[in-house]
């Protein structure tokens, strides 16, 4: 759950406890994802996102490698690759999406602008410099998108990004609004599995907006 890590006895793993994600309220909409090594089967890494809920906190988000050969086959994380911070700035959001050179993107993006961060794995390993793209700018604004999600079309070829920013703002002042451009929403983009680009945002909606998914034929 991006602060603990169990084994399939239900059990925390020795070295399974106090991972730096999803701290605080633990509210963060993907706070962990699991992404196997390419080459080095029974490896995996453990991304883990931190977003406390509070109206300024910006993401950090840190990986720890699994070893499924330790423990006795019931698998652990490597004491010297645990809580290695990645990066920061980030939105709530988190998702693994399948390239197509046999390698593997990462893809978050910004807290305050519409800039997807895609890191690749390949057999080389995790690149720790990320692919930045930006979609359009209907979305934008100071912590924009504090709050929403990703999702990947089952092809591939779209992906999506929520803000919830709007209905948030009610409880903590009034959000600031640069002109001519909306705090809240939905986008639609053309994502690249080969380059791990997005682009061609489309603004589905102007409300707020938490989740969201594409359906099995693509929509």
């Amino acid at each position: 759950d991006g602060t603990w890590c169990w084994n399939r006895n239900n059990m925390i793993m020795p070295n399974g406890s106090g991972l730096l994600g999803n701290r605080g309220r633990g509210t963060t909409a993907q706070g962990a994802c699991i992404v196997p090594f390419v080459d080095s089967p029974g490896k995996y890494y453990l991304f883990s996102l931190s977003n406390d809920g509070s109206y300024d906190s910006t993401g950090y988000l840190y990986y720890s490698v699994v070893d499924m050969n330790l423990n006795n086959g019931l698998g652990d994380i490597e004491p010297n690759r645990k809580n290695i911070l990645l990066d920061s700035g980030l939105s709530e959001g988190m998702i693994g999406v399948p390239g197509n050179n046999c390698d593997i993107w990462l893809v978050v993006h910004t807290y305050d602008d519409p800039v997807f961060k895609a890191y690749q794995i390949t057999g080389a390993g995790l690149d720790p410099v990320p692919v930045l793209s930006t979609a359009g700018y209907q979305i934008s604004g100071r912590s924009a998108y504090h709050i929403g999600q990703l999702a990947i079309s089952p092809a591939r070829d779209m992906i999506a990004v929520t803000s919830y920013h709007y209905e948030y703002g009610n409880f903590h002042g009034t959000p600031i609004q640069p002109p001519g451009l909306s705090l809240i929403g939905a986008l639609v983009c053309r994502f690249d599995p080969n380059t791990g680009q997005a682009s061609d945002a489309i603004q589905l909606e102007n409300l707020a907006c938490y989740g969201i998914g594409f359906s099995p034929d693509n929509s």
